[in-house]
């Protein structure tokens, strides 16, 4: 069996917890200064966009698409295949509506010169909510007669619903915008293909701010989750290591991303929560270990049992990880646009994790049991 770790191996891990405990300090707080000055780059699950369904009479590849959506000028695009024919995409960019509010004026004039000022009594429309606007009359209308009207008169108009209450005259006005954009740009570059457009739907700014706090509670929640059951698991000693530790992952990665420009969607924080448990997993291993030689080990210091555990232990967290970055590397250079935050958090990640399992979680614990010590020779002092 090929030994990666000889055994008898005994780096001195204790013995440079210092630098290393000092280097990751530097780290955190550059990744705090990137984070505060250039910000994350959020995709469109947190920024907002439009999403565009498209369907082709025959199939078209993912980059083709995305040269095509990158020179109509929608550079945040994210293209999802759907299914294997290569024939039904889902783009999402992170515009939310080609017409200005000069054209929806035009609109609005239009609507009143047809109907009459006192038949519309509101008319709404707001860039950030997309390429569709809200009419309400004061009786009913024939929905196919309005979709003509506004077709009659260059509004790409492709559906009107009948929204709010039956008592109520409310409709919802959908353009093709953005859609028809991107459309025409792929018929125009792609000679014999035809576009069918299924669904058009927008992500406001507001839903993106709440997702990126549900986000934030999630991990916030999981870190004072994990942090209790280390507490149960093993004892007060262990605990905030083990937070400190995933904290440190945590920040440290996402400092990264910030400095590389790298997009942060949905992806990207299942990645981190992913990158979370695996992290807390190494150092309960290494925990564990220690826990098990403080019993076989009584007469050792807890300094020298963190060293003795940590090297039992080296070979086996090395191997996982290894195993793991042999997955996230084929993940990050084959996966393609959609899986890049996910495979560098990970593969970046999983290097970052073993590295606190070994120099900040097991450290932490030492520090802690120094300073219960200090206290208590100081009460029996007094």
């Amino acid at each position: 069996m090929l030994e990666i770790i000889k055994p008898g191996t005994n780096f001195d891990f204790v013995g440079k917890n210092k630098f290393f405990v000092s280097l990751s300090s530097i780290f955190v707080v550059l990744s705090l200064i990137c984070l505060f000055s250039m910000g994350l780059n959020f995709g469109i699950d947190f920024s907002g966009g439009t999403e565009i369904h498209l369907r082709f009479d025959k199939p078209i590849s993912v980059e083709q698409i995305r040269v095509i959506v990158e020179k109509s000028g929608y550079t945040k695009a994210n293209i999802l295949s759907i299914g294997e024919e290569q024939k039904e995409y889902v783009i999402r960019v992170a515009e939310f509506a080609s017409i200005k509010d000069s054209e929806a004026q035009r609109i609005k004039e239009l609507l009143i010169s047809n109907y009459g000022k006192d038949k519309i009594k509101k008319f709404k429309f707001s860039g950030e909510a997309g390429d569709k606007f809200e009419i309400k009359f004061t009786e009913e209308v024939d929905i196919s007669k309005l979709k003509e009207f506004l077709i009659s008169n260059k509004v790409d108009c492709i559906d009107v619903k009948r929204e709010g209450k039956t008592t109520e005259f409310q409709y919802l006005v959908i353009l093709a915008g953005i859609s028809k954009k991107i459309e025409e740009a792929i018929t125009r570059e792609v000679a014999g293909v035809k576009v069918e457009i299924i669904g058009v739907d927008a992500v406001g700014p507001q839903v993106g701010k709440d997702l990126r706090t549900s986000g934030l509670l999630a991990a916030i929640y999981s870190l004072i989750a994990i942090t209790i059951y280390v507490a149960f698991r093993f004892d007060f000693r262990f605990a905030p290591g083990a937070f400190i530790s995933l904290l440190h992952d945590g920040l440290i990665t996402i400092g990264v991303l910030s400095l590389i420009r790298l997009e942060f969607d949905m992806t990207g924080l299942a990645a981190i929560m992913t990158l979370l448990g695996y992290s807390i997993n190494d150092t309960i291993v290494v925990y564990d270990r220690i826990r098990e030689n403080l019993v076989k080990y009584k007469t050792k210091t807890l300094a020298e049992i963190i060293n003795i555990s940590v090297n039992e232990m080296l070979a086996r967290s090395i191997i996982t990880s290894l195993t793991v970055l042999l997955v996230a590397s084929v993940l990050l250079f084959y996966g393609g646009h959609t899986l890049r935050t996910f495979s560098f958090v990970m593969f970046f990640g999983v290097i970052i994790g073993t590295y606190s399992s070994i120099y900040i979680a097991a450290p932490i614990s030492l520090y802690i049991e120094r300073f219960i010590n200090y206290y208590k020779l100081r009460s029996v002092n007094r």
